[in-house]
């Protein structure tokens, strides 16, 4: 009897473990997202420098590009397929990313729309390079954050797992 008590107890708190390490990806999903969006934003200045393309262009250019792991893109660029304006289909785009950004994230990412096509070359280049400062900023406390958070998380879990086994024995 008293293996079962302790077999059931190490499953609880083993469970307990495992989600609480589920719910600590959801904060490292938004540090990676903010990370590839960086990579965007220096590819998006890399090709504005390069190319005289419209923001439509640009984007379409930037989303085809290897490596870059942001459903926003494809999202801005079907919303551009279906005859939306720039402007408001990257704003949908971010909107309805699933890349776990958080309202100040939103706001950020939203000025590429702003920016993009709306003065000369140089001007939107400056425009860019502060959104880079922005987002730098976002990363560095999303991940001060992050391992606070995932700390937390992670041991709640475990201690909840504690405490119902302790309740069932």
């Amino acid at each position: 009897m008293i293996y079962f008590k302790f077999f059931g107890g190490s499953l609880i708190v083993i469970s307990s473990f495992f989600i609480g390490e589920i719910i600590s990806k959801g904060y490292i999903k938004r540090t990676n997202a903010l990370r590839n969006s960086r990579l965007v934003v220096n590819e998006i200045m890399t090709t504005l420098d390069y190319t005289l393309n419209t923001p439509e262009e640009l984007i379409r250019s930037v989303a085809e590009t290897k490596g870059f792991d942001c459903d926003y893109l494809n999202i801005a660029v079907e919303g551009i397929d279906r005859g939306i304006e720039f402007k408001k289909a990257w704003y949908e785009a971010i909107e309805n990313s699933k890349e776990g950004f958080i309202t100040s994230d939103i706001k950020v990412l939203k000025q590429i729309g702003r920016i993009l096509g709306a003065s000369d070359l140089q001007t939107q280049h400056i425009q860019l390079e502060l959104l880079i400062n922005e987002l730098d900023l976002l990363i560095n406390t999303s991940t001060a954050s992050q391992l606070e958070k995932i700390k937390l998380v992670k041991s709640t879990a475990i201690l909840s797992g504690f405490a119902v086994t302790i309740l069932l024995i």
